[in-house]
């Protein structure tokens, strides 16, 4: 490693995705949790509905922590997924596609791509 400096805002990108992939494993473990605690007493297939967006909240969260704590580690490819990302947040109008924007321009930003091009 010739260079130990980390862009100020590659922290602040890989802490967030961190907490945000946490934030989000929390929330599918405790609605499947409440799914598995109040069943539906009517059907099983309505019981097991709300556990896949349990799931697929659980396993993007878990996809977000590893990427998150990749990119900090300077990983291209966690760069290259955060951008896949980034593009993806430009359909969520308007918050989405602002913080998307955002992300974009500063990840393609010179400084950036040379931070990730020693790595």
């Amino acid at each position: 490693m010739a260079n130990s400096f980390i862009p100020i805002g590659v922290k602040i990108i890989g802490y967030l995705s961190i907490f945000y992939g946490s934030l989000m494993s929390l929330i599918g473990i405790f609605l499947a949790i409440s799914v598995a605690i109040y069943p539906n007493p009517f059907s099983w297939l309505l019981t097991l509905l709300p556990m896949i967006p349990a799931l697929i909240l659980l396993i993007f969260g878990i996809i977000s922590i590893i990427v998150g704590a990749a990119f900090l580690k300077g990983s291209n490819i966690a760069r290259i997924i955060i951008i896949i990302f980034s593009i993806l947040d430009l359909f969520f109008f308007p918050i989405g596609t602002i913080v998307g924007t955002i992300l974009l321009l500063y990840l393609f930003s010179p400084g950036v791509v040379s931070y990730f091009k020693e790595y």
